[in-house]
């Protein structure tokens, strides 16, 4: 609902759900999701691709 789009499989095991370009040091890009989980056998698994972090400290305290 959040992110308003379809999920897809990226890989075996992760479930993501937009796309954005992630640019390396070296300059080389990938695709990779915006917002993603992996369900683990012991923890779940959230990416975030996020600018700006610091906005979300209280939440991301929560989450752990």
């Amino acid at each position: 609902k959040i992110t308003q789009q379809k999920p897809v499989m990226w890989g075996d095991a992760i479930i993501g759900f937009g796309s954005t370009a992630i640019v390396y040091a070296n300059g080389s890009e990938m695709d990779w999701p915006v917002v993603a989980f992996s369900p683990r056998k012991a923890n779940t698994v959230l990416y975030l691709s996020l600018d700006g972090y610091e906005k979300f400290d209280d939440i991301m305290a929560r989450l752990g």
